[in-house]
């Protein structure tokens, strides 16, 4: 079959490389100047790329790491000690493990316990869907451990979903962060995985694979239109009026953007996806020449410092590549229409402020460089009975098919989870192939 793919990330690039392997015929449409959507990346010396947004992966990654082997890059994968940490006003603290809990003094000795016997349960259940009739909220004021919510996770919630929506984020959401991550704990804390020289490695296996193989990928190349014809197929019209009939298109794109590109003629199925809402997030990537701190990813619960949190990627990777610079990702999400800051440099000065509040001993002689980078639709916002919200894969058009970080839940946006969606698209499209 002739097969176009929107959208060059790990989704779209995946799908397009199992489907090549059946010997179908590809190509790919992305809007952006480079392959890796989320896990763009820029360039350092001798080969080494590092992602615009933080990455990383889990243990039981499977899809992903199966994926890295396949590629022939196995022995590029290292798994790497973590430390994760929370901020608050009063101190920042470690946060991996029996012993950081029971010191963990925003909450009192009886909350601590509660909050680990909470983690533990997410840990051990296997089903979701009854968490998604409640809010993360509602579940923990049933646990009776308000404090436990308002004092550890309202914070978060508010920072990634805004403090409108955070008491009614479900709580399925929440599980679908700690149950997998139990997986990745051995004994010490938690290990996650990093593909040395960057993630980047990955998608241009991907993209030699597909260009040897005859696919075609066009960059700079947005989508204008999508119009079903009589016999069913899809012609999608690009940004450069160039026409191209195909028999399958497989949208990866967020859903309100392959709403408008059919027109508003999926009716009820184009109803589901407004509901869909996003936030953006904006991200700043410090090139230091000492580390901040010992901590890898830094929870934000200080109420007057305005970032999501503080990913130090050289404390998990340590700094060889990258020239023995240290590496810190400063990050906040932002409502989708929000106005961001007038100019680049203005931006620079506002992360370098947030980071100095929390660490003041940080000179302005230890920063080499700052980039900033900013994403429209980085997260859907998982508002309690989300699973109602989910589009299907399948659309009102038989061979029109949706496969977005719209449709993960509750699992995280991460790459395994995007590269499972990719085969799970395939499957259904072999089942409904018309």
């Amino acid at each position: 079959m002739n097969i176009a793919i929107i959208g060059a990330g790990i989704t779209g690039l995946s799908a397009a490389y199992y489907l090549s392997l059946q010997g179908h015929a590809i190509t790919i449409y992305e809007a952006g100047p480079e392959i890796g959507g989320l896990v763009g990346a820029m360039k350092f010396p001798h080969d080494v790329y590092l992602e615009k947004y933080y990455h990383h992966i889990f243990r039981d990654d499977k899809h992903v790491i199966d994926l890295i082997n396949e590629l022939g890059l196995g022995d590029k994968l290292t798994w790497n000690a973590s430390q994760p940490g929370f901020l608050y006003p009063e101190n920042r603290y470690n946060f991996n493990g029996i012993k950081d809990l029971l010191g963990f003094k925003p909450l009192s000795l009886i909350d601590r316990f509660k909050l680990g016997l909470s983690i533990f349960y997410f840990q051990r259940q296997e089903k979701w869907q009854g968490f998604d009739r409640l809010s993360v909220a509602e579940w923990y004021h049933k646990f009776r451990g308000d404090k436990i919510y308002q004092t550890v996770w309202r914070p978060l919630l508010c920072s990634k979903f805004g403090d409108d929506q955070a008491d009614n984020i479900s709580c399925a959401w929440l599980w679908g962060r700690i149950y997998p991550r139990a997986k990745s704990r051995r004994k010490g804390g938690e290990e996650l995985g990093y593909l040395s020289g960057g993630f980047y490695h990955l998608f241009d296996k991907l993209r030699q694979s597909l260009t040897e193989s005859g696919q075609k990928i066009y960059l700079n190349t947005p989508i204008k239109q999508l119009i079903r014809t009589a016999d069913k197929k899809i012609t999608v019209i690009d940004g450069h009026n160039v026409a191209a009939t195909y028999d399958k298109v497989i949208s990866t794109i967020p859903v309100p953007i392959l709403k408008s590109l059919t027109g508003d003629k999926l009716g009820g199925y184009g109803s589901r996806l407004r509901q869909i809402k996003y936030r953006s997030i904006e991200c700043a990537v410090f090139i230091l020449k000492k580390p901040l701190s010992d901590i890898y990813w830094l929870n934000n619960c200080h109420p007057n410092i305005d970032l999501g949190g503080v990913i130090e990627h050289s404390n998990l990777v340590g700094t060889t590549d990258y020239g023995h610079k240290h590496i810190a990702y400063a990050f906040r999400y932002l409502s989708f229409n929000q106005n961001q800051l007038a100019d680049n440099d203005q931006k620079k000065r506002f992360y370098l402020k947030q980071l100095t509040r929390i660490y003041p001993n940080l000179e302005l002689t230890d920063i080499e460089d700052i980039h900033v980078f900013y994403d429209s639709f980085a997260s859907p916002i998982y508002r309690r009975g989300y699973i109602n919200d989910v589009p299907p894969i399948t659309t009102p058009w038989p061979n029109l098919l949706a496969a977005s970080i719209a449709q993960i839940y509750p699992d995280d946006r991460t790459m395994n989870n995007c590269i499972r969606l990719a085969k799970k698209t395939i499957d259904i499209m072999g089942q409904t192939n018309l």
